[in-house]
């Protein structure tokens, strides 16, 4: 029975040790595709860039609006960005925009998740809810 016993208890933890893995990688695989896509469009000198994402996300506020060289945006999502309370952070690519260098997200922990974008030149953002809840759209307009 003792060797019976043991080779129970080895196959039990041997599969615990793989379900936590698997919820492990579940996890920062979720966290790290936060963003499905982004897309940008131009319209004259206006730019146009939907940003499509993996959960329902709700556009908060941005700080500044106008004229401005950088902005910070302010998202909230429904699940966590983040596991165990690790930061999280993904940048995303711009290569086809005239007006955004670097655009980021981030969130420290839980729920509350932050976009920055840096501007080659000033800008006029405006910022739009998405009608699915799993996007945003933000326009560009050359500054003063």
């Amino acid at each position: 029975m003792g060797l019976k016993y043991s080779q129970n208890v080895s196959l039990f933890l041997q599969r615990v040790i793989i379900g936590i893995f698997t919820l492990f990688v579940t996890t920062v695989a979720n966290a790290s595709s936060l963003v499905d896509h982004v897309s940008m469009s131009k319209e004259g000198r206006q730019e146009k860039i939907l940003i499509s994402f993996n959960q329902p996300v709700f556009y908060l506020y941005h700080t500044p609006g106008k004229s401005t060289n950088s902005t910070l945006i302010g998202l909230k999502t429904v699940k966590s960005t983040s596991s165990s309370g690790n930061s999280y952070h993904q940048a995303l690519t711009t290569a086809h925009s005239e007006y955004i260098s670097d655009m980021e997200i981030f969130s420290e922990a839980g729920f509350n998740t932050h976009m920055y974008l840096q501007f080659r030149t000033p800008v006029n953002i405006t910022i739009k809810q998405g009608s699915d809840l799993r996007s945003i759209i933000i326009i560009l307009k050359p500054g003063i």
